[in-house]
């Protein structure tokens, strides 16, 4: 990075800044031409400087699903894309509401270590940043200091380079998206088998951030697998270890916009269900499995569990005779109304029938294509409906449906 970057990111964090800031917003609040907020910005400021204020407005507003104090903050696109949202940072944050010393390993612009850095207002409470990423390190002290966390600190250095002995407890979140795939741990930076070398399980609660796909030994270590999650995507996977550790447990977690949370857990010592069966007919219920159960291969565990049957080999809908007496955020629940052959004439035919006007298309099992041209037919009442594209056994099939909770 030219030094000139450098200084606008550091004068971008100063008082200094904050009036274009929120001039800034307020133009692309009201859906300012861009090129007219640059021209009008550029009044009082340089170009590079107006382009970093632009850009930041901008990632303020996105952060804003994130962080609750998104306004206050300073992002990259990177780490705001990255970073754990702040209902997720304090889920996870209260495993380490003992541990008197924490770091945030690759802290990037500070997501997960602002909710580290609140969990006590203990003096003797420490909580440390470290990043390799200039600009991040100091995007991420600035935010500490933008939220009046002054028991927290940040450091720029890499991973191998820093200390990790004094500390109680680690959060580590590893680059994901450098090189190569993303489910393989030596693609990440550090790579999962240095962080495994350097860490001290037998003494230090540690908790490694990855994707939700990723696959990775670690020898005889005991290791408890979460996937986190909101109400509609994966988010990420964690691995835990250190005290208090439930070996051989994966996890599904749901975090509600609340902060609460909803989980379903399996144990590697349990017995493994039988072969997933399949549905002969389809209905009259139909479950969708959250992203989270099916990101941590427990499908088929919660199939079991409610006697469910899938509808076809591959495809995650699970077929019901009845409603589910017990409420079970994981899976998500529909009343089949019609069930059809994928013929587009005759489901338009069924739908200008039932007066559908609106649809929300779900799938599975099935090409983008074929969603693509059902979402263009024609239609013209003024009901909204669901309709779900899957496959039952080896057949294509349109289903409306009703949501339902149990």
């Amino acid at each position: 990075m030219d030094s000139d970057t450098h200084s606008d990111f550091q004068w971008l964090t100063s008082t200094a800044a904050e009036e274009h800031l929120q001039v800034a917003i307020r133009l692309f609040r009201k859906n300012l031409n861009p090129l007219k907020t640059a021209k009008l910005l550029r009044k009082s400021i340089s170009p590079s400087r107006a382009a970093v204020v632009m850009e930041q407005a901008q990632l303020r507003l996105r952060g804003r699903r994130k962080f609750e104090h998104a306004d206050s903050m300073f992002f990259t696109g990177k780490g705001l894309e990255q970073s754990s949202s702040t209902l997720i940072a304090d889920y996870k944050v209260k495993r380490f509401a003992e541990d008197r010393r924490v770091v945030d390993i690759c802290c990037g612009i500070g997501g997960d270590l602002i909710s580290l850095a609140r969990r006590s207002e203990n003096e003797t409470f420490e909580t440390v940043g470290v990043e390799k990423d200039e600009v991040a390190a100091g995007l991420a002290a600035a935010n500490l200091r933008a939220l009046k966390l002054p028991h927290a600190s940040v450091q720029c250095s890499t991973f191998e380079s820093f200390d990790i002995a004094p500390f109680d407890a680690i959060h580590l979140d590893p680059d994901r998206r450098t090189k190569g795939r993303t489910t393989k741990g030596n693609f990440f930076e550090p790579s999962l088998d240095s962080i495994l070398e350097r860490i001290e399980p037998g003494r230090q609660r540690v908790a490694i951030k990855v994707a939700p796909a990723t696959k990775f030994e670690v020898g005889d270590i005991p290791v408890e697998r979460e996937w986190i999650g909101g109400w509609r995507e994966c988010k990420q996977q964690v691995l835990w270890m250190g005290p208090a550790v439930t070996e051989g447990s994966r996890t599904a977690t749901i975090i509600a916009k609340d902060g609460q949370s909803c989980h379903f857990r399996f144990l590697d010592s349990e017995e493994k269900p039988g072969p997933p069966k399949m549905a002969k007919q389809i209905g009259p219920y139909i479950y969708e499995p959250h992203a989270s159960l099916l990101a941590a291969g427990l499908g088929e565990k919660i199939a079991a569990k409610y006697s469910l049957e899938y509808l076809a080999r591959g495809v995650a809908y699970m077929n019901s005779d009845q409603l589910l007496n017990e409420a079970e955020p994981m899976l998500k629940g529909y009343r089949v109304d019609h069930v059809l052959a994928v013929d587009l004439k005759q489901i338009q035919k069924k739908l200008n029938k039932l007066g559908i006007g609106q649809l929300v298309i779900k799938k599975r099992g099935v090409d983008q294509v074929l969603a693509d041209k059902v979402s263009r037919l024609k239609l013209s009442g003024d009901e909204k409906a669901t309709v779900i594209l899957t496959r039952h056994d080896r057949a294509r099939r349109a289903v409306i449906v009703t949501r339902v909770v149990s």
